[in-house]
C-alpha cells in the first residue's frame, strides 16, 4: 500500500499526546499553572498550542535559531505568554535555567545526538529545579554504508562515549537509537551527580518512532529530597507508556489508515476484544496496533 500523506506525522503526534497525558500528574508536585514551557515551537508551534490547552500552562520560551525568519515566527507565536529567544539553546538555557522554577523543557532535535545536544543535556540536568521535567529528541537515523557507523559516532560524541560493545553491526537500524540512548543516560547520571542539592533523575519516557527518519525521545523527572511521597502519588507507573529505566523502550508505530478508515474503526472503539475489530482489506496486526493507540491517533474530522 502506497503511505498515504497526513497533515501531521502520526507517531510524532501520537508521541506528544502521551507526553501530555503522563505530565497532567505533574499537579502532584505543583498546580500545572506554575510550571513553564521550553521548545523549540517552529513555524507552527504545535507543542505549545498542545501544552497550553491541554495543561493550562501560560508561560512558555521557545528557542529558535533561524533569527532571519524572527517576524514570521513572532506572527505565529499562538499565544501572548509565549516568548521567542533567537540562538542556539546552547546560547540560551545557561541564563533561562538560572531563574529557579518549574519547568517542562523538550529540547525536540532534528540532528543526530552530538556533543552540543550533550551539553545542552548537562545545563538542564545541573539547572532545573526538582519537580521539573527534561525530555530530549534526536535523529537515530545512521549512517547507510555499514563501515561508516562507529567513525560517525565517534564524530558526533566523541569515542570515550560510546558504549564498549558498540560496532558497526550492532548501529544498525535501531541500533543507533539504543546506543544513543546510553550516551543520554551516562551524561545525565554524571551531570546530576554534580548537584550539591541531593537531586536525582527518574526516567519517565523512552520512545522511537519513524515517520520518516527513525527517531528517538528519552526523558524523565528531576526529583529532589522529600519529592518521593509526591512521586510516588503521582502514580505514572500505572500508564502503559511510560517507560523506567532498564524497561524496553515504547516503539510508536500506527497502521497507516484513510480517514474513513479510522472512522470505521473509532465506532467499533473502545473493544474488549480488539481481535473483533473488522475493516475491510486491514491486516490484523495493524487492527491490533490501531487498537492500542486510537486514543492518541491524529483526531479524525466529524462526519457532517
Amino acid at each position: 500500500m502506497t503511505d498515504l500523506s497526513y497533515a501531521r506525522r502520526p507517531a510524532k503526534h501520537i508521541q506528544r499526546r502521551m507526553v501530555v497525558d503522563a505530565l497532567r500528574r505533574l499537579r502532584a508536585f505543583s498546580p500545572l499553572s506554575g510550571y513553564e514551557y521550553v521548545g523549540f515551537g517552529g513555524m507552527e508551534f504545535v507543542d505549545f498550542e498542545l501544552v497550553h490547552r491541554e495543561l493550562a500552562v501560560s508561560k512558555m520560551a521557545s528557542i529558535e535559531l533561524d533569527s532571519n525568519g524572527a517576524d514570521r515566527y513572532r506572527f505565529n507565536v499562538p499565544f501572548a505568554g509565549v516568548e521567542v529567544k533567537f540562538d542556539r539553546a546552547s546560547a540560551v538555557l545557561p541564563d533561562l535555567l538560572d531563574e529557579s522554577r518549574l519547568r517542562i523543557v523538550w529540547l525536540d532535535y532534528e540532528c543526530r545526538l552530538n556533543l552540543e545536544v550533550l551539553q545542552d543535556v548537562g545545563t538542564a540536568m545541573r539547572k532545573l529545579s526538582p519537580g521539573s521535567v527534561l525530555l530530549v529528541s534526536t535523529n537515530a537515523q545512521g549512517p547507510r554504508r555499514a563501515a561508516d557507523r562507529i567513525s560517525q559516532f565517534e564524530t558526533d560524541v566523541e569515542p570515550e562515549r560510546i558504549p564498549s560493545s558498540t560496532t558497526n553491526s550492532s548501529l544498525a537500524k535501531w541500533g543507533w537509537a539504543d546506543a544513543s540512548h546510553q550516551v543520554l543516560v551516562a551524561e545525565a547520571s554524571a551531570e546530576i551527580a554534580r548537584r550539591t542539592d541531593g537531586s536525582t533523575f527518574e526516567q519517565l519516557f523512552h520512545f522511537r518512532y519513524a515517520d520518516g527518519a527513525r527517531m528517538l525521545t528519552w526523558g524523565g523527572l528531576v526529583l529532589g529530597p522529600g519529592m518521593e511521597p509526591a512521586f510516588h502519588g503521582a502514580s505514572f507507573d500505572d500508564l502503559n507508556h511510560v517507560r523506567r529505566a532498564g524497561a524496553s523502550p515504547l516503539e510508536i508505530e500506527p497502521p497507516v489508515l484513510t480517514l474513513k478508515e479510522a472512522v470505521h474503526l473509532n465506532a467499533q472503539l473502545p473493544a474488549s476484544d480488539p481481535s473483533a475489530l473488522s475493516a475491510e482489506g486491514i491486516s490484523d496486526s495493524d487492527l491490533a496496533s490501531y487498537a492500542d493507540l486510537y486514543r492518541w491517533y491524529p483526531p479524525v474530522p466529524a462526519p457532517m
